[in-house]
């Protein structure tokens, strides 16, 4: 990785401040090439944002995703769910719609695994008409014995998570939709089926 991608990368994922800390210290090390993994702590939002996988994709959209799920895991839905427990990305991905790219879709590990879980998280019902948004937003109310790890789509356009739900990892107990997200979900199965509503 080059000088300068990490230092996009660090800037991206903690704005704030910056400080280096090498655990465990180095101790006269070989010389030649050497892995390094960065992990960028928030400190005033509780807990690292992030690590983006050691794969090829794309940089810009691994960055800008990283950048909302920590922006919006401060508040909302997703601190009820997350808390202050530190994450780690395991793979980002395109997320598109009608064939084209709407932002990012990730699998992320928790550092601390969460029990009992109560919590109200976004979700959508893809609208396939071609018409207005490419998704119907739903909040779905959730309840996991343990939540280990998460998949998460980020709409990188709106700035926003638009669905969270636990991962293979974890175990959930139950998942339903709010009455008016239910509502919403039927009103899109509807149109796309060419009939109307109401």
């Amino acid at each position: 990785m080059s000088w300068l991608k990490q230092r996009l990368l660090v800037l991206a994922l903690a704005p704030a401040t910056l400080a280096t800390v090498l655990t465990p210290p180095l101790q006269q090390p070989d010389p030649g090439g050497h892995p390094v993994e960065v992990v960028a702590r928030d400190l005033t939002g509780g807990g690292p944002v992030g690590r983006p996988p050691s794969r090829d994709g794309d940089p810009g959209l691994e960055r800008a995703a990283l950048r909302i799920l920590g922006s919006e895991r401060r508040s909302g839905a997703l601190a009820q769910a997350l808390g202050a427990v530190r994450l780690t990305a395991v793979q980002i991905g395109n997320l598109n719609a009608r064939g084209r790219r709407l932002g990012a879709t990730m699998l992320v590990d928790l550092a601390e695994p969460r029990r009992d879980l109560w919590a109200a998280v976004p979700s959508y019902v893809p609208v396939e008409d071609g018409s207005g948004a490419p998704y119907t937003p739903l909040t779905v109310r959730m309840h996991a014995a343990v939540l280990r790890d998460a998949l998460i789509d980020i709409d990188v356009g709106r700035r926003r998570v638009i669905a969270f739900e636990p991962g293979p990892r974890s175990r959930s107990l139950s998942w339903s939709p709010s009455p008016a997200s239910a509502v919403a979900s039927y009103q899109n199965r509807v149109s796309v089926c060419g009939l109307r509503w109401g």
